[in-house]
C-alpha cells in the first residue's frame, strides 16, 4: 500500500520510545505490557499506576533547546471525578535495566512520581482520542542533554489525585497501541516506513495487510514461512549518512521453542512496484532473504513489548546511501529456522498492526554527500568511506573506510574537481590533484583518519574523496570506495 504511515506520524522528528509501561503501586511491571496507564483506576487490579518512557539518544550530536513529549490519549483513555487533572513528568533514577525488566518493584513506583519536575500538562476528556504535548522545562531539557548519546527515562504520574485510592482519576487507559514521540531540537532524523509487510511462502502478500510477521508460523492463516519488508523514503536526505538504526515494535510473543532466534536484514531487487503492490510472488519471498545482509538481531522473549533496534552495517549503510533521493527497501527473515515447517519459529506477529512502530533513524553529515562508485573486493564487501566533522577552519575532520581487504594497503585519492572516469573496471570519482600512498588498512579492513580542517576555504568550496585499494579479488586488481564531495559551509 504505497503512502502507508502510521497513526500520530510526525515526519523525520518524532523518536519512539526503545521501551515503556507502567508501575503499580504494589511494584508490579509487566515487561509484555506496554500500556501507559496513569493514576488511580479502581476495579483493575493494582489500583494505582504511574508510567514511564525511555528514549535512545543515540542518534543526537547537538545540545538540545527544545523538546515536548507527545502522547496519544486513547478514546475514553481519561476518566476522572474531576474536570480535569495534571500530568507531571519526573527525572528517573531507577537503573535503566531495572526499570524495563520489571525488577524496579515499589521503589521504581515511588520514583516515576518523585524528583525533579521535567514538565506538564492538564488533561482533560477534551484530550480523549487526541494527541497530549507536554513542553518540557528546562530541568527535562538538562536531563536530556545530560543523556545525548546514550537513554534517557521519563517518568509521567497524575500529581492531582486526591487521598481516596478508591476515587477514579486516570488516564492513558487502554493505551497500548497507541503512540508516544518524543520531539526535540535540533531533531534527530527519524523516519516511519512508507509502506511494510510480509510475503508467505507460496508468494502471498496483501497490499493493505501491514502486518510485519516473519519466521515460521504454521498455525497462521495459511500457515509456512513468512518474511517481511519495510520501505522508507529517502528523497529529501540533506548529507551523507554516517549511521542507520532500524526499530521495529515488537510485540507480545517470540513463537520459538528455543531461547532466541536470528533475524538478519537482506537487499531487496525485487522492484517497488512489484513489491508493494502483493505482485511479487514467490521470487519476492526468496528476495526478503537473499543477497546482501545488512544487520542481524537475537529475538527472544525478553524483547515482548519493546522496541528492537538494528544497526545497518556498512554494506546497508552503502545502499542506503546509494538510495538517497528515492526509497529503500529491507528484506527480513529469520535465519536459524530448524528444517521443521511445523515447528513456529516466528517473531513480530501478535497485536494490531496499524500503529506498530518501525522507523529508522539516521545520523547524517550535512556537509559531505556520498557518490556512489565503489569496486567490490574481496568477499564481496563494497569499501564504505565516510567523512564526518562541519568542515569549518580549525574543526576536526575524519575520514574512516570500512570493508577494504583486511591487512591491505590503500591509496586517498583527493580532488579539487571531479573526474569521474572509467578507471580499473570502477570509477575514479576525484581528479588526482592529491595522491596519498601506501595507508596501512587494519585487520578488519579499515583505517580512521582525523586532521585539522584548513582555514580561509572559502565558502561553498567543494573537494572530492576517494579510497583505491590493491586487491587481487577486484575485477581489475583492485576495489574502491564510494566517492565523498566535502564542501565548506
Amino acid at each position: 500500500m504505497a503512502g502507508f504511515a502510521l497513526v500520530g506520524h510526525v515526519a523525520a522528528q518524532g523518536m519512539a520510545p526503545i521501551d515503556r509501561g507502567w508501575y503499580a503501586v504494589d511494584g508490579v511491571h509487566f515487561t509484555w505490557n506496554y500500556n501507559y496507564l496513569v493514576g488511580n483506576g479502581p476495579g483493575t487490579a493494582h489500583v494505582s499506576f504511574n508510567n514511564w518512557f525511555v528514549f535512545d539518544l543515540g542518534c543526537v550530536t547537538d545540545t538540545i533547546t527544545e523538546a515536548s513529549l507527545l502522547i496519544e490519549m486513547p478514546t475514553a483513555g481519561f476518566l476522572s471525578v474531576d474536570p480535569t487533572e495534571t500530568y507531571t513528568l519526573f527525572d528517573v533514577s531507577t537503573p535503566l535495566a531495572s526499570l524495563m525488566a520489571g525488577v524496579g518493584g515499589v521503589s521504581a513506583y515511588d520514583d516515576l512520581g518523585t524528583g525533579t519536575a521535567l514538565g506538564s500538562v492538564v488533561v482533560s476528556d477534551a484530550d480523549n482520542g487526541h494527541q497530549v504535548v507536554v513542553p518540557l522545562n528546562a530541568a527535562g531539557l538538562a536531563a536530556l542533554n545530560a543523556a545525548v548519546g546514550g537513554q534517557v527515562g521519563i517518568g509521567g504520574a497524575i500529581t492531582t489525585l486526591d487521598s481516596n485510592p478508591s476515587t477514579v482519576e486516570r488516564a492513558f487507559l487502554s493505551s497500548t497501541d497507541w503512540e508516544v514521540s518524543l520531539l526535540i531540537t535540533p531533531s534527530c532524523d527519524v523516519r516511519d516506513a512508507e509502506d511494510r509487510g510480509w510475503y508467505s511462502d507460496t508468494g502471498f502478500h496483501e497490499p493493505s495487510n501491514t502486518n510485519y510477521i516473519v519466521g515460521d508460523c504454521p498455525p497462521c492463516s495459511g500457515g509456512g514461512e513468512f518474511r517481511n519488508f519495510f520501505v522508507f523514503g529517502l528523497e529529501d536526505v540533506g548529507g551523507l549518512v554516517t549511521a542507520a538504526t532500524l526499530a521495529l515494535e515488537h510485540p507480545y510473543g517470540v513463537g520459538s521453542p528455543d531461547p532466541s532466534e536470528t533475524y538478519t536484514l537482506f537487499e531487496v531487487s525485487t522492484s517497488k512496484l512489484a513489491l508493494l503492490g502483493g505482485s511479487g510472488g514467490v521470487a519476492a519471498f526468496n528476495d526478503l532473504a537473499d543477497g546482501t545482509v545488512y544487520g542481524s538481531y537475537e529475538l527472544s522473549s525478553a524483547d515482548d513489548g519493546s522496541l528492537v533496534t538494528i544497526s545497518l552495517d556498512a554494506s546497508g549503510l552503502a545502499a542506503l546511501n546509494a538510495a538517497t533521493g528515492g526509497q529503500f527497501a529491507l528484506g527480513g527473515a529469520i535465519t536459524t529456522l530448524d528444517s521443521d515447517p511445523a515447528t513456529t519459529e516466528s517473531g513480530f506477529g501478535a497485536g494490531s498492526p496499524g500503529h506498530r512502530i518501525s522507523q529508522i533513524f539516521l545520523e547524517v553529515e550535512e556537509q559531505w554527500t556520498y557518490l556512489d562508485a565503489g569496486v567490490v573486493g574481496t568477499g564481496g564487501q563494497l569499501p564504505l568511506l565516510t567523512g564526518t566533522g562541519d568542515l569549518l577552519g580549525g574543526d576536526l575532520a575524519s575520514l574512516t573506510l570500512v570493508n577494504g581487504l583486511p591487512g591491505g594497503s590503500a591509496y586517498l585519492v583527493i580532488g579539487l574537481s571531479a573526474l569521474n572516469v572509467s578507471f580499473k573496471g570502477g570509477v575514479l570519482v576525484p581528479s588526482p590533484d592529491i595522491l596519498i600512498e601506501g595507508l596501512t588498512l587494519d585487520g578488519s579492513g579499515g583505517f580512521a583518519l582525523s586532521t585539522t580542517w584548513p582555514v580561509g576555504i572559502p565558502s561553498g568550496t567543494t573537494s572530492w574523496w576517494q579510497v583505491w585499494i590493491p586487491d587481487a579479488a577486484g575485477p581489475k586488481g583492485f576495489a574502491a570506495s564510494n566517492g565523498l564531495a566535502a564542501t565548506a559551509p
